[in-house]
Parts: structure tokens; sequence; C-alpha cells
């Protein structure tokens, strides 16, 4: 493997997602049998569900993806909070709408990383840099995916064991 600095944001953003091993947990693992029901559940001390989590990653991953491709009218929100929008009812089919464009977003995520040069990660870039970004942005999608795993096993529905 390459080890200039897209090589290893392009394999952070992988074991982040969908890659085998390493030292977390990735967001499809977390979400990968989780059921409308569980979902939108939340503990006594409320917070935001599973659902509402995810649609969070889905905003800031698919405005990610229209800056990265230049693809005008990004998604917008008035507040950060507005983006995890309201917690809906446990529907089935609903749910697995939101799972299925969750993968897409990822995917179009990816793509569009996988696009850029090394050189792209210096260019201006809101208040820095592509790569000043994108530093802050893989922490902010691990830390949700986190959340995710906490909230499964606040209703016994983590059932993953690591040696």
């Amino acid at each position: 493997m390459s080890h200039d600095r897209l090589s290893m944001l392009l394999a952070m953003r992988d074991q982040s997602w969908n890659a085998e091993g390493g030292w977390c947990v990735n967001l499809e693992s977390a979400l990968k049998g989780t059921t409308a029901a569980q979902s939108v559940w939340k503990p006594a001390s409320q917070g935001n569900s599973i659902r509402q989590l995810v649609n969070h990653l889905n905003f800031y991953n698919e405005r990610l993806a229209y800056k990265l491709e230049e693809t005008p009218n990004p998604p917008k929100a008035n507040t950060n909070l507005d983006t995890f929008g309201e917690n809906p009812e446990a529907d089935e089919a609903d749910w697995q709408a939101c799972l299925k464009r969750t993968e897409e977003v990822a995917a179009r995520l990816r793509k569009a990383l996988g696009a850029l040069t090394d050189e792209d990660l210096s260019r201006p870039f809101g208040e820095g840099t592509l790569l000043d970004y994108l530093i802050g942005w893989l922490p902010h999608d691990l830390f949700h995916t986190g959340q995710i795993v906490q909230l499964r096993r606040m209703q016994e529905a983590w059932t993953i064991q690591f040696d």
C-alpha cells in the first residue's frame, strides 16, 4: 500500500465504513441486523436514536460528496440539530430504504474521494484545506458509529464479541 496522504485517508475511510478488521467497529457492521423498532428507540435520558444518527451521517456525507463532485445545490440545513431530523415511527420498509440510502451515499462518497489526487488535499476547503476538513470528518463518523453501537448495547441488541 502506498503511504501518501490520500491513500492513508482512503484506507481510514474504508475502515470506518466496511473494511474487515481494524481497530473499531465500522458503520456497516454497527447497523447490520438493526430493526426499525431498534432504530427509533431512545433511552430514558433521551438523546438521539440510531435512525436520527444515521440521518445526520447521511446528511454530512452526502453534502461532502456534492462538494467533492462540485455538484450544485448540496443538502442544506438551518442548524446542525436539523440534520438529525424527527424520530419517525418504526416502519421496516422505511428503515430499509434509509439503510439503502446510507449505502448509496457511502458508495458515492467513496467514488468522489477515490477521484481525488494527493495534491487536491492541499486546496482551500471551508476554513482550511480539504485535508483539514477530512481529518475532522473521519472521527466524526466514527464517533457517531460508536453511539450507534452503544444504543444497540443498551437495547441488548449487540451480539458482536471481540477476542
